[in-house]
């Protein structure tokens, strides 16, 4: 399993997986293009891919805030998907540790993620690779 970060040349085979992991909740594929060149554009940002051969099999989202009260900038991961065939075959961790390593790069002094409740099998896979539950999410719809 190799892990790089993202390229413009991966933005089709980037939308499949995006519409893989978010279903319904996909993007038009004009938003996701442009979105995504934002995002390669960001100095602050990091789009990561995990690849099998050719194959795009994952990918990551990592974008860093500077709250008031922190002493460093924080990573936090936005999204995380590794096809359904492809996991448990360390993909998810490698992508893990690409964007943990460029975190401290960009300065970032902890890495946070956020996970659907609904997903019973990615507590255990954060906890190994060392990820610890912290606090509550809440969301507040703006439409």
């Amino acid at each position: 399993m190799r892990v790089r970060a993202a390229q413009s040349s991966d933005a089709d085979a980037l939308y499949e997986l995006v519409c893989l992991s978010l279903k319904d909740a996909a993007p038009a594929r004009d938003v996701f293009a442009a979105s995504l060149e934002r995002a390669l554009a960001d100095g602050t940002r990091v789009v990561a891919v995990a690849c099998a051969g050719d194959a795009l099999v994952g990918f990551a989202d990592l974008y860093t805030v500077r709250p008031l009260c922190a002493a460093a900038p924080e990573g936090h991961v936005a999204q995380l998907y590794v096809r359904e065939e492809c996991r448990g075959k360390n993909a998810g961790t490698a992508l893990l540790i690409f964007l943990s390593q460029r975190a401290k790069a960009l300065g970032c002094g902890m890495l946070t993620l956020t996970a659907s409740p609904v997903n019973l099998r990615v507590e255990p896979f954060l906890e190994r690779n060392g990820f610890v539950r912290a606090m509550r999410w809440y969301t507040h719809p703006l439409h």
